[in-house]
């Protein structure tokens, strides 16, 4: 009796839950491109009976997603890169279950409307426009419907729109916490002042955002990047700017004057640009490899990473004098999101874009960017159909867009 009475309790909770659900205009199912397979060409499939997420937390929000982005954190998860890893990190996490197994849906980035909020959420309410990134331990953005936590979301800058406002957040969240050290006292753009920085691989959504936010804190800032991404750039704001495919790059990089601080997105030449670095300044690393080689057979794995931390201090500053080697992580904080919108509205910052497409052409598009560097940021509409379909947008490199042929006609979307 008491178990048939405990049954029935719960068939009224999500009856009134589905009854809310379909209340806001909320579908039972939605719609989001789920990744089957790691590696390169990793199998992708559009599923349009993904059950829709609810609020569940106290402090979650519900989001009508219009928009998202890839980043390169996608095509390394997309390849494998760091899955055991995150996976150990899941198991760690307060959603174990969560996302620790395929299907993965992609995409940190998001910009959309609340649907729905929890009993504690303060900050929004349904229909404020909201953009923002989730964590790398979650399921991702590639969807129609998302559930996010209420500080991984900020309201969305009046001057920008959709398109604009997912392609910020994930990048300026890897800046942040790149430039969040003890290095730079933990307020860096206030200790950049009039310090030599070396940007490597500048051309792309981490890149460019680095460029900005480096020269918001007043950094004097040479770039590395192909000769076609000079005009972006210059336009940007770079005081130097180098073709790293250049036969004469090492030797003209070499020659130069120290840096304070050395900027290395890709990851890959920490040896060479290191010799760079002045005695005492910081070289910055956008890829971990302190995970790259964990494995789920690690123990513990807090004392692992400690381990690794402590063995690269001590190889980099006996190879190299007293130069601080630093990994960035992406982690959403609603600190960096208020910050990035406050560049925003003083139009310090603006989002770089040079591909808008719709959902069903991320896989092919992976495929392509693989083969080619991309200036900025592609941008997924979430609202173009492949009855939509058009030619990819190029983007203005330099300023935000004021206007969003997509979204706009579609306001009832919201």
């Amino acid at each position: 009796m008491l178990a048939r009475k405990i049954v029935t309790a719960r068939g009224l909770r999500q009856m009134v839950k589905a009854t809310r659900q379909d209340e806001l205009g909320v579908p039972p199912i939605t719609r989001a491109l789920e990744l089957t397979n790691y590696g390169q060409w990793g199998k992708f499939r559009m599923s349009y009976d993904r059950i829709c997420p609810k609020v569940v937390k106290p402090n979650e929000i519900l989001v009508r997603n219009l928009a998202s982005s890839l980043n390169r954190h996608d095509y390394e998860m997309r390849d494998g890169y760091l899955i055991a890893f995150i996976d150990s990190c899941r198991l760690h996490s307060d959603e174990p279950n969560e996302g620790h197994e395929l299907p993965l849906v992609l995409g940190r980035d998001f910009a959309g409307v609340v649907m729905d909020v929890g009993p504690d959420v303060k900050l929004f309410q349904p229909g404020d426009e909201v953009f923002g990134s989730r964590s790398n331990l979650k399921q991702g953005c590639l969807s129609d419907f998302i559930v996010v936590d209420e500080t991984e979301a900020r309201r969305k800058p009046q001057s920008l729109s959709f398109i604009d406002a997912a392609s910020m957040p994930y990048v300026a969240g890897a800046v942040f916490t790149a430039f969040h050290q003890p290095f730079f006292k933990r307020q860096f753009y206030k200790n950049l002042r009039g310090k030599r920085v070396l940007l490597h691989g500048a051309g792309g959504g981490v890149g460019t955002m680095a460029l900005q936010l480096l020269k918001a804190g007043g950094a004097h800032v040479t770039t590395t990047s192909l000769t076609r991404s000079f005009p972006l750039l210059q336009g940007l704001g770079a005081d130097d700017m180098l073709a790293f495919r250049a036969k004469e790059f090492v030797v003209d990089l070499e020659s130069r004057e120290k840096y304070d601080v050395i900027v290395d997105v890709p990851g890959h030449c920490d040896g060479f640009l290191m010799r760079c670095a002045k005695y005492g300044g910081a070289y910055v690393s956008f890829r971990q490899r302190l995970y790259e080689k964990y494995t789920e057979e690690d123990v513990d794995l807090l004392c692992g990473i400690t381990k690794d931390v402590l063995l690269t201090k001590m190889r980099f500053r006996w190879k190299y004098g007293s130069t601080y080697y630093y990994y960035s992580q992406a982690d959403p904080f609603r600190f960096y999101l208020d910050y990035l919108a406050e560049q925003i509205e003083e139009d310090t910052i603006v989002p770089v874009v040079q591909k808008v497409i719709g959902l069903e052409d991320v896989p092919e598009t992976m495929k392509l960017i693989d083969k080619e560097d991309v200036q900025g940021k592609v941008v997924v509409d979430l609202l173009r159909t492949a009855l939509d379909k058009q030619t990819v947008e190029e983007g203005d490199h330099c300023r935000p867009h004021k206007e969003e042929p997509v979204l706009a006609d579609r306001a009832s979307a919201r």
